[in-house]
């Protein structure tokens, strides 16, 4: 078996003993150096592994370590031609989530190949500067979203083709909400401040760049090789439309000098939509502030 890695790739497996990183990102975790961040995210998994590895436990619900992930981790974070550092690829890096049954499957007869595929041959394929003999390609691209509303030039346009992932260049009036959480996925706080944007954008409001600046953010965007937002989280997506395009981002000063109880939970936990909405267009400072004093407490009220 080879595995051919397009793009630089964090492996991490699904299951394991621990909080997933999403439920560690918190604006106290940002203000501090990114390598604090690979020590929060990266090597608790890591050592997870390694511990299970050396004393033979299978950690419940944890994957079973094996030295294959490990040869994965270095080939893709140390020798990807695309890769500018290894501390910029733990902490930007793409993540590919690898189940326990994967994680088995993929220990013994396997090959990594930090390179993309050059081509076809007639008994293989082309990788880099080597020609593999093989007797079928099993091309992992993933599904090709479908818009049939729009014109059939658009009707299965990627997420990165748009101006941070929501507005097109060529489509006038017309906004992408939820599909994207700063690299992975889809979660309420991307997408809230993403509806904002554009409800802001379609009341005129906020007047978006001009066309070619649009298309010259995407050019740079795919020409990183990465193809998503720095540092691929949640709280940076969120935030920086908060701060260059919402105007919502919480000043944490005036936060601070109303409370320095609710300011400590506004930086030092999980990060919620609540801490924007204490300013900005459709602000509610006195239901922020009420989300963040009760932190913690269940409303059991019918």
């Amino acid at each position: 078996v080879h595995v051919v890695m397009r793009s630089p790739t964090f492996w991490l497996a699904r299951h394991a003993p621990f909080f997933p990183p999403d439920y560690l990102e918190m604006r106290l975790l940002f203000m501090l150096p990114r390598l604090v961040r690979l020590v929060v995210f990266a090597l608790p998994l890591t050592t997870t592994w390694l511990l299970g590895y050396l004393t033979g436990i299978d950690p419940p619900g944890a994957d079973t370590f094996s030295l294959k992930f490990l040869e994965l981790h270095l080939k893709s974070l140390f020798f990807h031609p695309l890769v500018r550092s290894p501390l910029a690829a733990l902490s930007m890096g793409k993540r590919i989530q690898v189940t326990k049954a994967a994680s088995h499957a993929a220990c013994d007869n396997c090959r990594v190949w930090p390179q993309d595929l050059r081509g076809f041959m007639e008994n293989g394929v082309r990788i880099g500067q080597h020609e593999v003999p093989c007797d079928s390609v099993v091309v992992a691209t993933g599904f090709e979203p479908c818009y049939n509303f729009l014109p059939d030039a658009f009707k299965t346009h990627a997420v990165h083709e748009r101006y941070l992932f929501t507005f097109h260049p060529e489509l006038e009036n017309v906004a992408f909400v939820g599909s994207v959480r700063g690299g992975i996925g889809s979660i309420p706080a991307g997408a809230e401040m993403q509806a904002r944007w554009a409800a802001l954008v379609f009341t005129g409001e906020r007047r978006l760049p001009s066309k070619s600046a649009m298309e010259a953010w995407i050019r740079s965007h795919h020409e990183r090789g990465l193809a998503k937002f720095p540092t691929e989280v949640t709280m940076v997506f969120a935030n920086y439309l908060a701060r260059h395009h919402v105007g919502c981002e919480p000043d944490l000063r005036a936060v601070f000098l109303r409370s320095p109880r609710r300011w400590l939970r506004v930086v030092a936990s999980t990060m919620a939509p609540a801490q924007f909405r204490f300013r900005g267009p459709g602000a509610s400072p006195v239901v922020a502030s009420d989300e963040f004093d009760r932190h913690g407490e269940v409303d059991a009220s019918p």
